[in-house]
């Protein structure tokens, strides 16, 4: 079964074959001072439930170390945060917060 698509959200379809494409939000952070990447995870976790409400986080980047998680999702050497942000989205995630200059990148989608 289909569901209609909600606010910010776009649906496309291919004959007998339906996928949606969530359009995430984009959050930033604006930090004055270097932050470690726990101190990061925890500003992000609770901008996120503040915002979304019960959520989860589907994925991370650190831009400082070249580390994501899913760990075996590094993107191209341009664009290193890319292949977890395509992981978040093809999962539905609804919010990708920016930390300390997208130094940290964390996406998120909220339970349903």
């Amino acid at each position: 079964m289909i569901s209609l698509p909600r606010a910010n959200e776009t649906i496309f379809g291919y004959v007998d074959q339906y996928y949606l494409e969530v359009q995430m939000k984009k959050l930033e952070l604006e930090i004055k001072e270097k932050l470690d990447f726990a101190t990061a995870e925890k500003m992000a976790d609770s901008k996120a439930e503040s915002e979304l409400g019960d959520c989860i986080r589907l994925g991370w980047y650190n831009d400082e170390l070249k580390l994501v998680s899913p760990d075996h999702l590094l993107g191209s050497p341009d664009k290193p945060y890319q292949g977890v942000e395509s992981f978040a989205k093809s999962r539905g995630a609804e919010m990708e917060i920016d930390v300390y200059g997208g130094q940290y990148r964390f996406y998120y989608k909220q339970f349903s």
